[in-house]
Formats: structure tokens, C-alpha cells, sequence
């Protein structure tokens, strides 16, 4: 990934290619580490129906379709359940504001959604490393980050475009990581991906409607 200024292009690894384009991201600082493109809010927003496109997982290798390269610790089948979970999870938020169509039309929107890159929480790892009498600033902000050991994480890429002119409105890259809240609602191996999952659904719901990211949990 490039350096970031006010507007970017950026330039995302081979195999987890996929938004339509990667010009014009922005990276306001009070979106804690988004990628984000908007186009036209006003007219996004003018929209009531809403095409919600198969979720694909990328990072698989074609000679070997079990090896995830950013699925580190999911299996196959876990990947295509958590993108379903993803799918249908915008679904639900989505439908609350809209009319969720089965094919693309005229007069609707169509969000494209990919699950890029997974990693399980692994609650022993997680809980031990993460005790109480661990909790020195340095721990904690490991935890925070994601990268104290049985941390879990979640990205994805995901754009909305006009179903019929393939204009695009909104187009976000983000990832999400497991972090000492965590620990006080206990863990499972793909909680924090399904509660990202319901994040995004959400902050996707409030933009489309408003032209507004929230902070939607």
C-alpha cells in the first residue's frame, strides 16, 4: 500500500484484488484506519432498493483450493460459512432501510462485498496472554492491535455501485482485530469476524441511508 495523502491510489496485493478501482481513497483520521472512497452521496442516497452480490473469499490458491494466503487457521468450509454469515448479515441490516431485490435492476444499488483476509481467535492463547496480571500498558496495547498471540482479525473490501451504470458511490477497505473488550464478553474462534460483520453491515445501512459513517457497533 502506498503512502496516503487527502486522496490515493491504492495498491492492494495481487491476490486480494478486488474492488472495481483503487483511485481516489482517502483516509480521514477519525475513521481509525479506513480506506475510504466516496462518490456522489447525495444521489447514493436517493436510492430505496439495494442487490446485496454473492461474498466471495480471495486469498485462495488455485493449484490448492484449501490453502488460504490471508485465511491463516481457516479451513475451506469456514471461509465460504463466514462469507455467507457476511452476506446475509448485510442483508438483514440492509433490509431495514431498503428493499432488498434478488437480482440487480434499474433504480437500485448493488453492494459488492469480499472477505479478504481471516484469522481466528484462539480463546486459550488469547485469555492466558491476556490475564489480568498481564495488563502492563505495553500488553494491553499488543492486545489492542491485534497482534497479541490468539488475537483474531478480519478484512474486507467492499464498494457500492449503481446496479445498471456501475457508477460508484462508496467504497471502503478495513480491518478489524480482536481487542481487550474482547476478553470481558468472552471469546469464540470467529466472534470478533461475525461481530465486524455486523459492524460494517451496519455502518453500510447508515451510509447508504445518509450519506453518514457512524460508528455502528
Amino acid at each position: 500500500m502506498v503512502g496516503l495523502s487527502s486522496c490515493v491510489t491504492v495498491s492492494p496485493p495481487t491476490e486480494t484484488k478486488f474492488l472495481s478501482s483503487y483511485q481516489g481513497f482517502d483516509k480521514p483520521s477519525a475513521m481509525q484506519g479506513k480506506l475510504v472512497y466516496e462518490g456522489d452521496l447525495e444521489k447514493m442516497s436517493r436510492y430505496d432498493k439495494v442487490y446485496v452480490a454473492n461474498v466471495p473469499v480471495h486469498g485462495t490458491t488455485v493449484e490448492h483450493d484449501s490453502i488460504f494466503t490471508k485465511m491463516q487457521g481457516a479451513s475451506h468450509s469456514e471461509a465460504k460459512m463466514l462469507a455467507d454469515t457476511f452476506e446475509q448479515t448485510l442483508k438483514e441490516e440492509l433490509s431495514s432501510s431498503f428493499t432488498v431485490v434478488s437480482r440487480p435492476e434499474h433504480g437500485s444499488l448493488t453492494v459488492r462485498a469480499s472477505v479478504v483476509e481471516m484469522k481466528p481467535n484462539t480463546p486459550v492463547l488469547f485469555a492466558t496472554g491476556f490475564a489480568p496480571v498481564s495488563l502492563a500498558t505495553g500488553e494491553a496495547i499488543k492486545a489492542i492491535k491485534g497482534s497479541y498471540p490468539g488475537a483474531g482479525s478480519v478484512a474486507i473490501q467492499a464498494e457500492v455501485v449503481d446496479s445498471v451504470t456501475k457508477e460508484r458511490y462508496f467504497a471502503v477497505i478495513d480491518k478489524d482485530r480482536t481487542g481487550k473488550n474482547e476478553v470481558i464478553g468472552g471469546l469464540s474462534r470467529w466472534g470478533r469476524a461475525k461481530t465486524a460483520f455486523r459492524k460494517w453491515s451496519r455502518q453500510f445501512r447508515d451510509k447508504m441511508e445518509s450519506g453518514e459513517l457512524t460508528s455502528a457497533t
